[in-house]
C-alpha cells in the first residue's frame, strides 16, 4: 500500500480561499498559483507568482442562469482532470498518491446529499444501505452539440480478500493491495433515474468478492445479500454530460462507532480506510458537519487532526434546516470566521432537499432554487453577512473545480518526475528477474564459466580481493600465535645462592596470569626473593611459586594434560613456562647414567616436546579462520555472478555443489595434512639445520646466562647489604654489574650457577622451538595455498559441471529445469510488469498533457 506520508506538494489555504476573503473578490476571479510552465522545472518560480494570464476558468456573468452556474468556463481543468482520472486508471496511484478530492463525515453527516448535489444524481439511500465501499465520480462537461447524460460504471480492485490471512503490518486487513488495479465494466447507463438502481448492484458485487461481478450486472438481479460489510475496492461513476462541472472525487464510507456485525474489526477498516485516502498528502478533503452536532464530537473531524490534514480540508456544514437556537449563532460563526475548528481553506455551508422533498421527487434545479431562497431569508442576510460567497452547492461546486485543477496543475511536475524515477527502479528490479531463457543450457554454461573465471582471478591474486586480505590476516595471527604468544619462557630467580634441589613437590607446566612488575627501589628488608617478579627478553615477567604450593611434575604429566581449547581466545596464555627445579627434576628422573649432573638427550626431548602441546589451538583456529574466508569468496563469487539467478534451483545447486566440495577438501586438509603436521612435531624433536640450532641455542644461552646473573647478583647486594648494614641502590648494583672488573668479583663471590646445567638445556628448548616454529607454520600455510586453493582453482569446475549435468545426455531438459521460476520470483516479476507497463502509459500521458496545455 502506498505511504499516507509521501512527501508530494500539499495544497494549503490561500487569502482568496480562506475564511476572511472579502466580499468584492468574486470567486470566479481566483486563479491557480502556478502555471504551466512549472511542468518544465520552472515549479518553485511558478508557484510564487500568479498568472494573470492563465486562469483557469473564465469569469462566470452575473447574469448566468442555474444551469450555467454547473459549467466549467474553460477547457483548462477538463484537460486537468481527464489527464488524473487516465493517471489514475493505469493503477500508479497505489505507488504514486495523485491529487484528488476526497468526502468524508461521520454517518448521518448528510455526505449523502452533499454527494447528490454536487454530482447530480442519487445515490441508493435505502435503510441499512449506506457507502459501503468507496465511490469514485468522474464528471465531465460535455460541450458538444448533441450532449447527452451518460454514465459509465466500472468496478475498479485495487485490493484482495484474504481472510485466512495473517494479521500483518497491513492496515486493511484482511484486504491486500494489488500491485495493479483490475477494471470490470459493470455497466452504461443512459439515464439519472437509472443510475441508482445500478449502483446499489455494483456496491453488492463489490461487498461480494468471493461471486463474480457479472452476477450483478442485470437489471433483473434481486439478490442483495452481501459477504463483507465494507470493501476497499472502489465502484467508478464517468459521468459524461452538458453543463456539469469539470470535477472528481471521492465518496468514502462515513466514519462509524458501531456496526451491523458487531465486530469492532469492520470498524477500524473503515477508520483506516478513511485515513489511507486523507493521509496523502495532495489529496484535497470535503469535510461534513451537520449544524445539528458539534465539530467536537465529529469523528471524521478527530482523523483529520490526527492525519495533520486540516490545512487540506474545506469544511462543509450541512443541515442548516436544523439550526435551532440563536444562542448557537456566535459559535458557528467564529468557525466561518476561522477562529474554531479552523480549516486550510475554511468552511461552507450548504441546504440539500429533504426526505420527504426527495421522496416528493425534487429535481436537483429545483433543489437548487430553494436552497437559493433558503440562504436570502433574514437570518442568513443578517446573521451570517459577509459569507454570502461561502453559502450553497454551486459556490462550493466552483471552488472545488478550480482547487482540484490548481492542485493537479502544481503536483504535475512531482508527479512526472516520480514516474521516471519508479519506472528506472523497477528496470534495475527487473534485471534481477529476467525471464526463464528458451536457451536455458547456454545460461548455465555461461553462469558456470564466469564464476570459474572470477573465482580463479581471486585465487590468483590479481587485485585485492576478500580471499587475500581475510588469508592474509589470518596466517599473520597464526604465526604470532605459534611464534610470539606460545614460545615457553623461564622462571629465573630460584634457588639463587646453593645447589641445593628444591622439594619433590614441583608444579606442572600450567599457564598463569601475567603480573607487571612495579618499577621503583626496594628496600633489603622488603626484598622477598620467593615473591619477586623477574622479567624476561619477550617481557614475560611472573612470582616465583611458594615452595607449599610446589607440586610433583613428571614427563608423563607433562604430556598428558585436557585437549586444549579450539577457540583461539580462550588460548590467551598459553605457552609454557618452565621452572629451574622443574627442569632438574626431569632431567634427574631420566638420567640413565651414573654419573650425576649428566644430561640424558631423551629427558630434553620430552621438555622440548612439552612446550609444544598447544599448538592445536592456533591450528584449529586458523582452519577456522579458513573456512571463514573461503565461505566468504565463494559467497560473494556466486552472488556476483548469478545475481539474476538468485531465486533459481541453479543457484541452490551451486550452493550444495560449492558446500560439498568445500567441506571435503577443508575438513581432508584437517584431518590429514594438519593433523599429521601436527602429530610430525609432537612425535619427536628433529631438524637437519644444525647451524641455525646452534646460532639461536648459543644467542639463547647468553641471554639466560644475563638474566641468572642479574638475579643472582641481586640476592648477593641484598645479602651484604644485610651484614654491612649499609644500602645499595639500584643504579650502583646496575653499574657494578656493567663495569668488568667489579663483575668479575660478583662472579667470584657468588660462585658458578648451581642450575647450570637446567639454563642450558632451557636454551636448547627455545632454540629448538624457534626451528620448529617457524618450520609448523610454514608446513600449514604452505599446504593451504599450494594445495588447497590449487584444488579449488583447478578442481571445482569439474565438480560444478558434473553436478549440473553439463555434459549429459539430458543436459538441456536439466538446464531448464535449474532456471525453472521460483513461484515467489514469478508473481514479483508479473506485478512488477504490471507496474511498468501503468507508468510507462503514465508517463506519455504526462508528456502530452503538457502539449495539451
Amino acid at each position: 500500500m502506498a505511504s499516507r506520508r509521501n512527501q508530494s506538494p500539499v495544497i494549503k489555504g490561500s487569502p482568496s480561499s480562506g475564511p476572511a476573503q472579502p466580499k468584492d473578490t468574486p470567486m470566479q476571479d481566483i486563479r491557480p498559483a502556478v502555471t504551466p510552465e512549472s511542468l518544465d522545472g520552472n515549479h518553485s518560480q511558478a508557484s510564487a507568482t500568479a498568472s494573470s494570464d492563465i486562469p483557469i476558468r473564465a469569469s462566470v456573468p452575473p447574469e448566468a442562469t442555474r444551469n450555467d452556474s454547473l459549467h466549467v468556463l474553460g477547457q483548462r481543468p477538463k484537460i486537468l482532470l481527464s489527464a488524473i482520472n487516465e493517471l489514475s486508471a493505469y493503477g500508479i496511484d497505489s505507488t504514486i498518491p495523485l491529487p484528488k478530492i476526497v468526502v468524508v463525515g461521520d454517518q448521518s453527516a448528510g455526505k449523502s446529499s452533499l454527494i447528490e448535489a454536487i454530482s447530480e444524481i442519487k445515490v441508493p439511500r435505502d435503510a441499512g444501505c449506506c457507502t459501503r465501499c468507496p465511490l469514485q465520480i468522474n464528471l465531465k462537461n460535455d460541450e458538444s452539440a448533441n450532449a447527452r447524460w451518460v454514465c459509465n460504471v466500472v468496478l475498479i480492485k485495487k485490493f484482495t480478500y484474504t481472510p485466512d490471512s495473517e494479521p500483518s503490518s497491513n492496515s486493511l486487513h484482511p484486504w491486500v493491495e494489488n500491485s495493479a488495479p483490475s477494471s470490470t465494466p459493470f455497466g452504461t447507463v443512459h439515464s439519472k433515474d437509472a443510475l441508482e438502481a445500478t449502483i446499489r448492484r455494483a456496491q453488492v458485487a463489490t461487498l461480494n468478492p468471493q461471486n463474480p461481478p457479472h452476477r450483478y450486472m442485470s437489471s433483473d438481479c434481486i439478490d442483495n445479500s452481501i459477504y463483507v460489510q465494507f470493501s476497499p475496492n472502489i465502484v467508478s461513476l464517468e459521468i459524461s454530460a452538458p453543463n456539469v462541472p469539470n470535477l472528481s472525487f471521492y465518496d468514502l464510507p462515513g466514519v462509524i462507532s458501531q456496526s451491523r456485525d458487531g465486530k469492532k474489526d469492520t470498524i477500524n477498516l473503515v477508520r483506516e480506510l478513511v485515513r489511507h485516502y486523507v493521509g496523502q498528502p495532495n489529496t484535497l478533503v470535503l469535510l461534513a458537519v451537520p449544524f445539528e452536532s458539534d465539530i467536537d464530537n465529529s469523528k471524521a473531524s478527530g482523523l483529520l487532526s490526527e492525519e495533520n490534514a486540516n490545512d487540506r480540508t474545506i469544511g462543509v456544514l450541512t443541515k442548516p434546516d436544523r439550526f435551532q437556537s440563536d444562542d448557537r449563532v456566535e459559535g458557528w460563526l467564529e468557525v466561518l470566521r476561522g477562529e474554531a475548528f479552523a480549516k486550510g481553506h475554511g468552511y461552507f455551508v450548504v441546504k440539500q432537499p429533504s426526505q420527504q422533498e426527495l421522496k416528493k421527487g425534487v429535481t436537483h434545479t429545483e433543489a437548487r432554487a430553494q436552497e437559493a431562497d433558503f440562504f436570502a431569508s433574514e437570518v442568513w442576510t443578517s446573521r451570517f453577512s459577509g459569507f454570502e460567497d461561502r453559502l450553497g452547492t454551486s459556490k462550493l461546486q466552483e471552488v472545488l473545480s478550480e482547487k482540484l485543477a490548481s492542485l493537479i496543475l502544481e503536483t504535475l511536475p512531482t508527479i512526472a518526475e516520480r514516474v521516471d524515477d519508479r519506472l528506472r527502479e523497477i528496470n534495475e528490479e527487473l534485471k534481477t528477474l529476467p525471464d526463464p531463457p528458451a536457451n536455458a543450457l547456454h545460461v548455465v554454461n555461461k553462469a558456470l564459466g564466469d564464476f570459474v573465471h572470477q573465482l580463479r582471478a581471486k585465487i590468483d591474486g590479481d587485485r585485492p580481493n576478500e580471499l587475500t586480505k581475510s588469508w592474509k590476516g589470518a596466517r599473520k595471527t597464526f604465526l604470532d600465535d605459534i611464534t610470539v604468544s606460545q614460545r615457553p619462557t623461564l622462571l629465573v630467580n630460584e634457588s639463587l645462592y646453593n645447589s641445593t634441589a628444591s622439594t619433590p613437590n614441583s608444579p606442572a607446566l600450567t599457564p598463569k596470569a601475567v603480573v607487571k612488575k612495579q618499577p621503583g627501589f626496594t628496600t633489603p628488608s622488603k626484598r622477598n626473593r620467593t615473591t619477586e617478579y623477574v622479567t624476561l627478553d619477550d617481557s614475560d615477567e611472573e612470582m616465583a611459586p611458594t615452595p607449599s604450593k610446589r607440586t610433583k611434575t613428571s614427563i608423563t604429566a607433562l604430556l598428558r594434560r585436557p585437549p586444549p581449547p579450539s577457540d583461539r581466545d580462550s588460548a590467551v596464555g598459553l605457552k609454557v613456562r618452565f621452572r629451574l627445579d622443574e627442569i632438574r627434576n626431569v632431567l634427574d628422573e631420566h638420567n640413565a647414567s651414573g654419573l650425576p649432573g649428566s644430561i640424558e638427550p631423551k629427558a630434553v626431548d620430552r621438555l622440548i616436546l612439552s612446550a609444544l602441546v598447544n599448538w592445536g589451538v592456533p591450528l584449529q583456529a586458523i582452519l577456522k579462520a579458513l573456512r571463514g574466508a573461503l565461505s566468504t569468496l565463494l559467497g560473494t563469487t556466486l552472488d556476483d555472478t548469478l545475481k539474476e539467478w538468485h531465486a533459481t534451483a541453479l543457484y541452490k545447486e551451486m550452493i550444495r555443489i560449492i558446500g560439498t566440495f568445500v567441506e571435503l577438501h577443508v575438513g581432508e586438509l584437517e584431518s590429514n595434512t594438519a593433523a599429521r603436521a601436527l602429530r610430525v612435531e609432537m612425535t619427536k624433536p628433529i631438524t637437519n639445520d644444525v647451524e641455525s640450532l646452534d646460532r639461536a641455542e648459543e644467542l639463547e644461552l647468553a641471554l639466560f646466562h644475563t638474566a641468572r646473573f642479574k638475579e643472582r647478583s641481586e640476592a648477593y647486594f641484598d645479602k651484604t647489604d644485610e651484614q654491612t648494614g649499609k644500602t645499595t641502590s639500584t643504579e650502583a648494583r646496575e653499574n657494578k654489574r656493567r663495569n668488568a672488573e667489579q663483575a668479575a668479583v660478583i662472579h667470584k663471590a657468588i660462585g658458578p650457577d648451581p642450575f647450570a646445567r637446567e639454563v642450558k638445556v632451557m636454551s636448547k628448548i627455545r632454540a629448538y622451538y624457534k626451528i620448529a616454529a617457524t618450520r609448523f607454520v610454514d608446513n600449514i600455510c604452505q599446504a593451504v595455498e599450494a594445495d588447497m586453493f590449487l584444488r579449488l582453482r583447478n578442481g571445482l569446475q569439474d565438480d560444478l559441471e558434473e553436478g549440473l549435468r553439463v555434459t549429459e545426455p539430458d543436459c538441456h531438459n536439466y538446464a531448464m529445469k535449474l532456471l525453472d521460476d521460483d513461484p515467489v520470483r514469478a508473481d514479483r516479476r508479473m506485478r512488477l510488469k504490471e507496474q511498468k507497463t501503468g507508468l510507462e502509459k503514465a508517463a506519455l500521458r504526462i508528456i502530452q498533457l503538457k502539449k495539451d496545455l
